[in-house]
């Protein structure tokens, strides 16, 4: 038993050392929520102005916010810009990224993103790759909305920092959902 503990330690030990030591680096995170909003009242909230302000996740608040969001339409083909300033050092060192989304698809009931470039501060934790947003007509004034963010993970070992990115992604899912869709 001793040695099959230590040969454990081992090959965890090589973990995303080698492409083939590595786990899928691939992944998603979601957050669902039942509103009293019809799916054209919600997709009139995605086209306002996007500030993001108020009490975020314990857990997210480690990380930088936009400081800047330029959303336009919901348009096939829109381009988004969102502009990040991070201060690595409290007040000094400060880094400055950009991520641009852009609007893939949009149904009836579904509008899905895709980041075209990020040079935030968080691209050097994960890559954003873009989001679905689902939403569910329960009835004529109550709505299923569920995001789903799709991300790539950079660190490793995967069963260290892959639940813990998890994690981080369903928390911010369900503040955009409460921020940017329902606006509450």
């Amino acid at each position: 038993l001793h040695w099959v503990s230590v040969f454990v330690v081992i090959i965890l030990s090589f973990e995303g050392v080698h492409p083939l030591t590595s786990f899928d680096r691939n992944d998603s995170a979601y957050s669902s929520r039942v509103v009293n909003l019809n799916i054209e009242q919600l997709k009139r909230n995605l086209r306002k102005p996007i500030f993001l302000n108020g009490n975020r996740p314990w857990f997210l608040q480690v990380f930088p916010m936009p400081v800047k969001i330029q959303a336009g339409t919901l348009h096939p083909g829109a381009i988004h810009k969102i502009d990040y300033v991070y201060k690595r050092w409290f007040f000094t060192n400060t880094h400055k990224g950009q991520m641009i989304l852009k609007i893939k698809n949009v149904g009836e009931n579904f509008v899905i993103t895709e980041i075209l470039k990020d040079t935030s501060y968080i691209s050097n934790y994960l890559e954003l790759k873009g989001t679905h947003i689902k939403f569910d007509k329960l009835d004529n004034n109550r709505t299923k909305v569920t995001l789903r963010i799709f991300y790539k993970r950079h660190l490793d070992p995967s069963w260290y920092f892959g639940p813990m990115e998890r994690y981080a992604i369903s928390q911010m899912s369900r503040y955009m959902i409460r921020k940017i869709i329902v606006r509450d």
